[in-house]
């Protein structure tokens, strides 16, 4: 949840080492359960010591948390506010940004009067992000261009294809960018070069990259994006290592006889996965929850 990585992030911000305990009624320490009463009563003790006074605590994209997590979060913040609502100079404030989905404005609705809102309106925006849209497609060309020596007017044609797509959004951009360059790199005469019909979606886009897939390749990559779809949380490439091995070896008996060596597991992935996985810092994501989405439906 959202309020371990504070409490890890204030520990790790500190010069000295952040402390967690409980008392029990009868007065013992005991290592803590981290329930989300207590880590909303640590988060408030921590971040109310002199040293972490004005505290700013940003909450992104609050509507990709499960349900329940959003319900728990919005309802410590409302109670924040009515304690606080009549002091000056609060040391800790929170900002939150979210999609306005009406659960999560229903959530809020009870402080939304006294409490500072913006909404950026950004369904009523979509001519403005289609024009920033074809800016970035132009740019996103031109270095295609440049890469691959495209002619100018090659340049062109492609951007009018890439204009003319209705519903465009820049994660469906990048999956067009790439299912084009892989098209034109390896032609002998890219300016000569028909370019399939683009994927009119973002979903139509993953399934071109999974019809990409050799056939002798596609259950280990399925096995890959499965155990990535059901983490509770982002792997490393070492946990990979030893999550793929175990499936892909039913017979072991030890971990050290299934587990598959890490080294250079990561470049691996990123080969026969695609544009599905990113790897940074040694862990294992998705590209983007739609993602997730798309796989998962594929299966249900």
């Amino acid at each position: 949840m959202a309020l371990r990585a504070f409490l890890i992030r204030a520990a790790a911000t500190k010069e000295g080492p952040l402390i967690l305990f409980s008392i029990e009624p009868q007065g013992v320490c005991t290592q803590i359960q981290f329930e989300v009463d207590d880590m909303w009563r640590i988060f408030m003790a921590a971040t109310s010591d002199l040293a972490s006074r004005n505290t700013i605590c940003v909450f992104d994209a609050l509507d990709e948390c499960r349900d329940q997590d959003q319900k728990e979060l919005i309802e410590r913040l409302r109670g924040f506010h009515d304690r606080h609502l009549d002091r000056q100079g609060n040391w800790l404030k929170f900002l939150v940004t979210s999609r306005p989905y009406d659960n999560i404005q229903d959530y809020f609705r009870p402080v939304t009067e006294s409490f500072p809102q913006i909404h950026l309106r950004g369904e009523e925006e979509n001519d403005q992000i289609h024009e920033e849209i074809n800016l970035v497609v132009k740019a996103k060309l031109a270095e295609l261009g440049k890469d691959l020596g495209l002619r100018a007017d090659t340049q062109e044609r492609l951007e009018r294809e890439l204009c003319e797509m209705k519903h465009r959004t820049y994660l469906w951009l990048y999956l067009a960018i790439d299912d084009i360059k892989r098209t034109l790199k390896n032609s002998l005469r890219p300016d000569r070069e028909t370019i399939p019909p683009l994927p009119k979606n973002v979903p139509k886009a993953y399934e071109r990259i999974l019809n990409r897939v050799p056939s002798d390749q596609k259950a280990k990559i399925e096995t890959i994006l499965r155990i990535i779809v059901g983490a509770r949380r982002p792997l490393t490439v070492q946990e990979m290592a030893m999550a793929l091995g175990v499936a892909t070896t039913p017979g072991a008996e030890t971990a050290t006889e299934a587990g598959l060596s890490p080294n250079g597991l990561d470049k691996k992935i990123r080969q026969l996965c695609g544009l599905f996985v990113f790897i940074k810092e040694s862990k294992i994501y998705l590209i983007h929850q739609t993602a997730r989405e798309f796989l998962v439906s594929r299966h249900d």
